[in-house]
């Protein structure tokens, strides 16, 4: 039979015996070294921030939650010792950080999104310039964000699996085009996004240096907007968009310059056909501001970055990687409703970018946690040359590197049923 024990906490004490030498009066006293801690002088063991941290970002446990759980093992910590180990890991993991997003930015093809968070201000912002974030905000949408906060903004950055293998987020208080902008100044290749707000025009204002693929999920769900308005030519470009992911999950067992030549000889005429129905006649004297207008005119207008992916066999048809990725952040932002002060955001943000890379590559984030944070604080303290840019150190700490040094902490029952659900497909 199977049983379950709630967990427990436990205080380990340690003896640090004082020596002295006989005979050597000058060596002065010698006790054994401190056990390492995430900062010196810091008694928390790693054990139980891994915990709090895969609480919070793994499952979106708000802090009064971690409270009643930690709890039922016996302990209750206040909600300011909680945010306190959130601030010693912010430390601690931001080389690891810094190397994950390097090794993404090298690569050549990346994806993108971005969503709200609501942002308490705390006093860190002046009033005048709360009152004008709020007034943008009651702008783009029907609820403004209550007294005391303000809406910021996350950007979520990923790579393809297989060759930076991260989701890296970065906050901002605004959701102005200088974010994105400064995020891939460095960036050389294809932008996969919508084609809303700032990545509009991200391709005219890096000067070509990034190039734009758009997202035809965006697209389809423009039509879906325009069935109640006009159902029967909603439901012709749906089946064009039906049509069209027919070829691309086809496409997808096969590889390389094979799939490429596929996606030539299926997809491309399907965009053709496409492309003659959203010409013709009947579809001129629809109005521009009607849903299906509005459809209409975002295929016209994006008509060469929604078909970039047959250029490229490793493009992906849509941006729903990313989508999915930056779902669990909504979810949180659900549960734990807001980020607590603009100082204390970045950090927030750069541990859950650890902790939804590892959940990419179905790791036990606790476990992942425990180990990386003890290796990262004793590379700090005792060994810093360790953490230098692309070493190779910080490199077996990555969450894809470390699932192939740690299989007993990768959880195979969720890597089976993803492979699963894809070979069904």
């Amino acid at each position: 039979r199977m049983c379950f024990e709630k967990p427990r906490i436990y205080i380990e004490v340690i003896h640090r015996h004082l020596y002295v030498r006989p005979g050597e009066p000058d060596a002065g006293v010698v006790a054994p070294p401190a056990p390492l801690g995430i900062l010196p002088g810091v008694k928390y063991d790693f054990s139980i921030i891994a915990a709090s941290l895969s609480m919070k970002l793994n499952f979106h446990q708000p802090t009064y939650r971690q409270q009643d759980l930690f709890a039922h093992a016996g302990f209750f910590p206040s909600r300011s010792t909680l945010n306190d180990w959130f601030n010693y890991s912010v430390i601690v993991i931001e080389p690891l950080f810094d190397e994950a997003w390097r090794r993404l930015l090298q690569q050549n093809i990346l994806l993108g999104d971005d969503t709200r968070v609501r942002l308490l201000t705390r006093g860190a912002l002046e009033d005048e310039d709360i009152a004008k974030l709020q007034k943008r905000a009651s702008t783009q949408s029907r609820e403004g964000p209550p007294p005391g906060s303000v809406n910021s903004y996350v950007w979520l950055y990923t790579g393809l699996d297989g060759a930076a293998p991260y989701d890296i987020f970065h906050w901002s208080l605004t959701h102005e085009d200088c974010w994105i902008d400064s995020h891939l100044e460095t960036f050389h290749g294809v932008f996969v996004g919508d084609a809303a707000g700032p990545n509009a025009r991200l391709q005219q204002r890096s000067d070509g240096r990034i190039t734009h693929a758009g997202c035809n999920s965006h697209a389809w769900r423009e039509f879906i907007a325009a069935e109640k308005s006009h159902p029967l030519e909603a439901a012709k470009a749906l089946a064009f968009y039906k049509l069209l992911y027919a070829v691309e999950t086809r496409s997808q067992l096969i590889g390389g310059t094979d799939r490429l030549e596929f996606r030539q000889r299926e997809a491309v005429p399907i965009w053709k056909a496409f492309r003659q129905w959203i010409d013709s006649d009947a579809l001129k004297e629809i109005l521009p501001k009607s849903p299906l207008g509005k459809a209409l005119a975002y295929m016209r207008n994006h008509w060469v970055a929604l078909q970039r992916y047959l250029d490229d066999a490793r493009l992906p048809i849509d941006n729903n990687p990313s989508e999915r990725t930056i779902r669990p952040f909504v979810i949180g932002r659900r549960n734990w409703t807001f980020l607590g002060h603009p100082q204390a955001a970045p950090g927030r943000l750069k541990l859950f970018s650890i902790a939804s890379s590892a959940h990419r590559h179905g790791l036990l984030v606790h476990d992942y946690f425990e180990d990386v944070l003890q290796k990262l604080a004793y590379a700090q303290q005792r060994e810093p040359e360790l953490l230098e840019p692309g070493s190779a150190y910080l490199q077996s700490l990555l969450p894809d590197h470390w699932a192939q040094a740690n299989p007993a902490s990768v959880c195979h029952e969720r890597r089976d049923e993803r492979a699963s659900v894809a070979e069904n497909k």
